[in-house]
């Protein structure tokens, strides 16, 4: 591979994130033409000279219009391949299609098997991502595609040392999200303790009672972390057993959100507008809409320069894996 410096390119509604990565690495972002055709299709025209270079396109798969910006990807990589690149990695911070990892019921398809497929095809042979819904798409790719997978751990490890909370408690909405809590716990304060809501399901996988909270939650301050928050209706439910509970009984207590996904869609305005959510934290894999950040007290953490640090360790070959424990735990 030449020793030239990677090429990063930002695709649509990726272009902000994609400037503080080249930023951050002091690059000059890619020129391209995204602009679609009259009748809606996608066309892709790449300016910049990447014959036998090392390329990054950056483009979340998110709410709005997730399907345009999947077959938008898709055209990058099929055009950069043309192209004569020598190595092509998807930057894909929020990866659309992670929650259809599995058949459901019957006749329904695994989306993000095909997603994965379809990357493949498209001529990629890197995907560099962060906090997959499930784990296990890992293994989607076969062995001609490679996956890095980030986490936010420390990003929200170093918003909740900020806040200082007396009487800090981390609660999971459910014993699935324990392992997401757990990893992100290596990067907080050692006393902040851990709790469970316990609920039962039924067949089809919703919620059918709620058995109690493992775990001692009254009269403090309750932190809550998840991937996404999609329509919050699990934080929602949460923060409504945990007040049962007891948790933050006084006005200067209250609920800390945190998630590295703010999809933000369907009712999730209404089901956070409660005046015991003092914070709701969520990274720039999603770009926020104006709404949301007018109606709900959202704080924005930005993921761009741990992305940067990522694309610089893959240009250069040096772990990735490094990048995802506290210093001194390597």
């Amino acid at each position: 591979m030449k020793q030239d410096r990677p090429v990063i390119f930002g695709g649509s509604g990726s272009q902000e994130f994609a400037k503080k990565v080249t930023k951050y690495l002091d690059l000059n972002l890619g020129k391209a033409n995204c602009d679609p055709f009259p009748n809606g299709e996608r066309m892709v025209r790449i300016s910049t000279d990447v014959r036998e270079r090392d390329v990054f396109v950056i483009l979340s798969t998110c709410p709005p219009n997730i399907n345009d910006k999947l077959m938008e990807l898709l055209i990058w990589g099929d055009a950069l391949k043309r192209a004569n690149v020598q190595r092509l990695t998807a930057v894909i911070p929020y990866f659309g299609y992670a929650r259809q990892d599995r058949k459901a019921t019957g006749r329904t398809p695994i989306s993000a098997r095909l997603v994965c497929d379809l990357l493949e095809a498209a001529g990629f042979d890197r995907v560099l991502t962060m906090d997959l819904h499930a784990e296990q798409i890992q293994g989607f790719f076969s062995h001609g595609v490679l996956l890095d997978h980030l986490h936010a751990g420390e990003i929200i490890g170093e918003r909740v040392t900020d806040l200082n909370l007396p009487d800090l408690v981390a609660l999971s909405p459910d014993l699935g999200n324990m392992k997401k809590l757990e990893r992100y716990r290596m990067w907080w304060p050692e006393n902040i303790d851990l709790a469970i809501i316990d609920k039962r399901r039924d067949a089809r996988g919703k919620v059918s009672s709620v058995m109690g909270v493992i775990g001692d939650i009254e009269g403090k301050n309750v932190l809550m972390a998840d991937d996404m928050i999609s329509t919050a209706g699990t934080m929602k439910l949460g923060i409504e057993i945990a007040i049962e509970k007891g948790a933050a009984p006084n006005d200067d207590q209250g609920f800390y959100l945190f998630a590295t996904h703010g999809e933000f869609v369907g009712k999730a305005i209404e089901n956070l507008r409660h005046p015991k959510i003092k914070e709701i934290c969520v990274t720039d894999t999603i770009t926020v809409s104006n709404e949301v950040m007018r109606e709900l007290p959202v704080k924005v953490l930005s993921v761009a320069p741990l992305f940067a640090r990522a694309i610089h360790r893959i240009h250069t070959g040096d772990s990735i894996s490094e990048l995802l424990l506290p210093r001194g735990k390597h």
